[in-house]
């Protein structure tokens, strides 16, 4: 019997009415060799014999029946008994899309995926539809052939959406690190998923929206949530925790689990009824005092974590916790009280001592989460508030205050101004804008959150209103110059912004693009909100960098004094034919291209279009090595870290295609970095071993990787250096052998700085070096720098090399300076090919070119003359030789 590609896994309890719907979305799949094993959970409708009925026509279906013991043990026995490659989670009153098995069976086998990633549309009883997006990268473009594991973007391993039915899962996988389900508890699947994406090397993902989830409200699971059985979570984090340290990764994930236990114990405390609320809050109290959490934690935590931790902390007891949460509710979800409800609240909390607290806090529940506004009799309220905050039977404290500030607040707002009823309408519709995009954490948009509000607090609430207030797009807005009416008419203003919110809005639902842009374009400082503001007397109500993204810069607006929009799209013709704002268009596609001229004044460097070369590398098959032994090995090393592996492809596979091969090419690690080692890395870069490259694993002595552990190995071999940023020339270790041939005992640099006299005939500033650009005479005062390439003969520097203890202390940052310093101390001269590439061709611009504050070049720009200095000092007969040669 052929074996097939994919195990379809249902366990099925009470679905008979939805199973014709999930059985036919199998049967029209594109890809026919697979098996499916329905798993009958102890049924008590017709759902066995619906099954029955719908799959005896086909051979492929295996149907399994065991006592009523929950999906965890439902889905065991599927796996005990599947046979495919793959297998396949599909719940019983779910649906997939045709092509989805095929598609992702043909992406999992080319990229040898233990999982693949896909996306999902939940469907709602009132014909609501929510898009579950997995965040899985901003930067990539093509996912076929990319890979990944759980430290590449750690949010993915515990960010609440636990769901297995969204993974295609390698059996084999499965099979050899023995994950299960866990049985007879609720949230089977999530020790499960966490477990999977720790353990998977190479996790793929496809954009594409191929599960369709049918949400309901009377699944066991849903009303078992209700209750304390819900507290088996605590039972679960307390596993998660024993997995990360058995696999060494809890520092790793320390912040994320922190997160997953604060969010899925919130999640909990949405849902249980009021009497088990109590017992839960003693529960979380205790667990988050046992948990020896760090105040540098807590201000990691995102402000919704926060808050909910600290208020638990902090709290004395559930009546406190539950009245501080409830406000804090209300706060986030609508800033207004329902206006109809409103008497009886401050009822209620004029009779604190006299009431029992539960029937207080449900009352204050139903108010917060009501949708209405208190836009009317605002005169009662305000005569309401006087005699509330007056009365002295008032007796609560803080939280309770807080609920008549609000009352506060709808009077001072109003203003006594008359507004129009459209006024009214778009102002209470930019309220909801304003709730939704106001939840940005360090600069940072998180796509799929976004989508997820904008459905919640949008589309669904306020589907029954008239939401075609207005025709007028933003392009009606900058061609009428309405930009500059709104700084002295509000309602000019609430309409400005309410055209703008709509057009995010519409965009985010249609597209990622950008927001994945609002990220990098933070992430790389491109963007001066104190500069905006100033210049263009910037008060909206919106971000100002969301506002430039998709207005401002068809207003004529520049997001720093850098850059010109209007330029660049001249210079980059692609950009000029984008619709993209060209801010925009820079940070997604110019960087590729390696076109970032920003200015008319500004540098285009050399760079290279990292999309023609991806092409070139998918396609590389040839041995770039030599296959020929030489006598005395030409070793190529380099090194890199966690934060820049991930574009070294780029340099490796310019070594890997040189007209003259080197013996080995070697990566050196270290292993405090990467802690699993090549698990750690992308298959896209591991793929390079077949062609040539060699990973090494050493002591993390930082930049000084480069160098050292190739020494230690290959003391009687030449060593060149590169770095993990730059594209070399096919003639780049051609010229340095060359060379070397005909000066063995000089070490060679194609990039080295000449060493001049300052006014006292002293050694000037390391910044007044110039770039030595044609053939010189061999010295001393020919600083090398050994990313431009730098070949080192045999025995070419002093023994002190190695003294780690003296580089930590005196050149902590700078490697080329003891590099240098121990050539000298060698008494070893450095020589320019009389053809040099001086100048560095980049395939980071977005990190080198910006000057990033990540690079040892910033920080060495402001602290080479200091680390000079301390060389000089501690090696006199350095210093004594440097002018030695300044004088000749």
């Amino acid at each position: 019997m052929i074996k097939p590609t994919v195990s379809i896994i249902i366990p099925i309890y009470n679905k008979e009415k939805y199973l014709n719907n999930c059985i036919s979305s199998i049967k029209n799949q594109s890809l026919k060799d697979i098996e499916v094993i329905c798993v009958d959970d102890g049924s008590t409708d017709d759902s066995l014999s619906t099954l029955k009925s719908y799959t005896s026509d086909d051979s492929r279906f295996k149907i399994i029946k065991q006592e009523n013991r929950g999906p965890g043990l439902a889905r065991n026995v599927g796996l005990e008994n599947a046979t495919g490659e793959y297998v396949l989670f599909l719940d019983a009153d779910d649906w997939i899309e045709s092509e989805s098995l095929e598609q992702l069976y043909k992406q999992a086998t080319s990229n040898n995926s233990d999982l693949v990633l896909f996306n999902s549309i939940e469907h709602y009883p009132d014909n609501y539809l929510r898009k579950r997006i997995y965040a899985v990268s901003n930067d990539i473009k093509n996912y076929d052939n990319f890979t990944f594991n759980c430290l590449y973007n750690k949010r993915l391993v515990m960010n609440s959406y636990f769901i297995v039915c969204t993974k295609l899962h390698k059996l084999d996988f499965l099979r050899k690190n023995n994950i299960k389900f866990q049985e007879d508890v609720l949230f089977e699947d999530v020790l499960f998923h966490i477990k999977t994406m720790i353990k998977a090397n190479n996790i793929s993902y496809n954009p594409q929206f191929f599960y369709h989830y049918m949400r309901t409200d009377n699944s066991r699971q849903n009303t078992s949530i209700q209750t304390s059985k819900s507290f088996v979570l605590f039972d679960i984090f307390n596993e998660v925790k024993t997995f990360l340290k058995k696999n060494k990764l809890m520092n790793e994930f320390k912040l994320n689990f922190l997160e997953f236990n604060i969010t899925e114990i919130e999640n909990i405390y949405k849902t249980l009824d009021n009497e088990s609320k109590d017992e839960l809050f003693l529960i979380a109290k205790n667990y988050f005092n046992n948990m020896n959490i760090s105040n540098n934690d807590v201000k990691q935590l995102p402000d919704k974590n926060r808050f909910f931790y600290n208020t638990i902390k902090h709290s004395k007891n559930s009546v406190e916790f539950n009245i501080a949460n409830t406000i804090r509710l209300g706060k986030i979800e609508h800033e207004l009280i329902d206006k109809t409800k409103l008497n009886d609240m401050l009822k209620l909390i004029h009779e604190y001592d006299k009431e029992d607290m539960t029937s207080t806090l449900i009352t204050i529940e139903a108010l917060i989460h009501n949708n209405k506004k208190a836009y009317d009799e605002i005169n009662k309220l305000n005569y309401l508030n006087e005699s509330i905050t007056s009365s002295t039977s008032w007796k609560i404290t803080k939280p309770f205050r807080y609920i008549t500030s609000i009352i506060r607040k709808i009077r001072n707002n109003r203003n006594n101004r008359t507004k129009t009823k459209t006024i009214e309408y778009i102002e209470e519709e930019n309220n909801i804008f304003y709730n939704i995009f106001k939840k940005i954490e360090n600069n940072q948009i998180r796509y799929d959150e976004l989508l997820n509000d904008i459905n919640n607090k949008w589309y669904r609430p306020t589907k029954k209103l008239d939401t075609k207030l207005t025709t007028q797009t933003v392009f009606d807005l900058v061609n009428n110059n309405v930009y500059d009416e709104t700084f002295n008419n509000e309602n000019i203003l609430l309409k400005y912004e309410n055209i703008l919110f709509r057009e995010i809005v519409n965009d985010v639902t249609k597209s990622d693009i950008n927001i994945l842009a609002f990220n990098k374009i933070n992430s790389y400082n491109l963007f001066d909100e104190e500069y905006y503001k100033e210049k263009y007397n910037y008060k909206l109500h919106i971000n100002p960098l969301l506002h430039y993204i998709y207005i401002g810069y068809l207003e004529g607006k520049n997001p720093n004094e850098n850059f010109d929009g209007n330029y660049y799209k001249k210079f980059n013709k692609n950009a000029g034919k984008s619709e993209l704002n060209p801010l925009v268009y820079l940070v997604l596609n110019g960087f590729d291209e390696g076109l970032v001229k920003t200015n008319e004044s500004s540098w285009q460097p050399l760079t290279i279009n990292r999309k023609n070369i991806e092409e070139k590398i998918r396609t590389f098959n040839d041995i770039g090595i030599t296959t020929t032994k030489r006598k005395q090995k030409i070793i190529i090393s380099l090194t890199t870290y966690p934060e820049r592996i991930n574009n070294i492809q780029y340099t490796i596979y310019s070594l890997l295609t040189q007209t003259l091969k080197a013996d080995e090419i070697i990566l050196w690690l270290s292993d405090d970095e990467f802690p699993n080692k090549e698990e750690n890395i992308l298959s896209n870069i591991l793929k390079l071993k077949k062609n040539g490259l060699t990973i090494k694993w050493c002591k993390n002595i930082k930049s000084y990787k480069k160098l050292i552990p190739a020494l230690q190995e290959y003391s009687n071999d030449i060593i060149i250096t590169a770095d993990d940023d730059i594209y070399y020339p096919e003639n780049w270790l051609k010229i340095l052998y060359e060379t070397h041939k005909q000066h063995p005992e000089n070490i060679i640099a194609h990039r080295s700085k000449k060493i001049t006299p300052n006014d006292k005939k002293e050694i000037s500033s390391y910044n007044n070096w110039q770039i030595i650009k044609e053939n010189n005479n061999a010295s001393y005062l020919n600083f090398f720098t050994t990313g431009g390439g730098t070949l080192f003969p045999p025995h070419s520097l002093n023994s002190e090399v190695f003294n780690e203890e003296e580089y930590t202390d005196l050149t902590p940052y700078s490697d080329d300076i003891w590099f240098w310093a121990m050539a000298i101390l060698n008494k070893t001269k450095i020589e320019v090919p009389p053809n040099n590439i001086a100048r560095i061709t980049y395939t980071t611009p977005e990190r080198d070119v910006l000057n990033n504050v990540n690079t040892l070049w910033y920080y060495n720009k402001k602290h080479n003359d200091k680390q000079l200095h301390n060389i000089l000092n501690k090696y006199p007969e350095i210093k004594e030789l440097l002018y030695d040669s300044l004088k000749e």
